[in-house]
């Protein structure tokens, strides 16, 4: 803690925010001349602007060099890269699209003629491809954003009759877009998933009456923080929406159906319409 005089405070207090360009919190105890000043140091703070500063500078869209993909490790796919299973290859891609940000899709796939095996198939970038143009009609006020970018990422493997793996015959690294942060990657589509057990909890809320809302924010903080859920609000809202649909039809409408078919074959005469 040191001593400085009024006017010593002022000088250094204007140097500052001419120099620095920004104003700095000081705990102050007046005195009769002087003024304890307790001073902070942004030595933390400034490392941590600067690690933001560099996440997100490597999360342009880059091309992937030899020397950072041997550094990132074994996750990052290889041109000869083997899987057991094609679902094995497909859990690869969403983790390696978690890692450098970006969500994930699957593209088109190849059968056998002979056995309907599937001989190969293609993982994309979710960004892949250029929306199709909107036929609607013109008043349309409310239009869906663009969210592709023709991304040529991907991931391709084929079959290997003699071992019955997948090997990777192609692997383009190299985006046109922005990437997703650590921070921000849960929230991709292909990220988000309600495990069993959740949907057991979720079920069990709104059984109790709880709000989705409250609901979700309950399990967020059991969880450690909504990252670590798995899941957003409206995930869980749309499974809560299916769950009604489905009970629907297998449910009150199920039993009507039922009920008039069975009157159908008692009683020949009887006549029903469904629409």
């Amino acid at each position: 803690m040191d001593d400085v005089s009024i006017a010593e405070l002022m000088k250094k207090q204007e140097e500052t925010d001419i120099h620095a360009g920004r104003k700095k919190v000081l705990s102050r105890s007046v005195r009769i001349d002087h003024v304890h000043i307790k001073r902070r140091h942004y030595s933390s703070l400034s490392v941590g602007i600067d690690a933001h500063m560099e996440r997100h500078r490597l999360r342009q869209p880059c091309e992937m060099t030899e020397e950072s993909s041997q550094s990132m490790g074994d996750w990052v796919p290889q041109v000869g890269m083997e899987f057991e299973t094609l679902e094995a290859a497909w859990k690869y891609w969403v983790n390696y699209g978690k890692k450098m940000g970006f969500s994930v899709r699957k593209h088109y796939l190849n059968k056998s003629k002979i056995d309907g095996e599937i001989t190969s198939r293609r993982f994309l970038c979710a960004k892949e491809g250029i929306r199709k143009e909107d036929k609607r009609d013109q008043l349309t006020r409310h239009h869906r954003e663009e969210t592709r970018t023709n991304c040529p990422v991907r991931l391709g493997v084929s079959l290997v009759r003699e071992t019955g793996k997948y090997k990777v015959y192609d692997f383009v690294s190299e985006h046109n877009h922005v990437l997703h942060l650590p921070e921000t990657a849960y929230m991709m589509r292909s990220q988000r998933m309600i495990s069993e057990a959740q949907a057991f909890a979720v079920n069990l809320a709104y059984a109790s009456g709880i709000k989705p809302k409250a609901a979700h924010e309950l399990m967020s903080r059991e969880a450690g923080g909504r990252a670590n859920l798995g899941y957003i609000e409206i995930d869980q809202k749309n499974y809560l929406r299916t769950r009604r649909q489905r009970s629907l039809i297998y449910g009150e409408a199920g039993s009507l159906l039922r009920y008039f078919q069975q009157q159908l074959i008692d009683n020949p005469s009887f006549h029903y319409t469904v629409q």
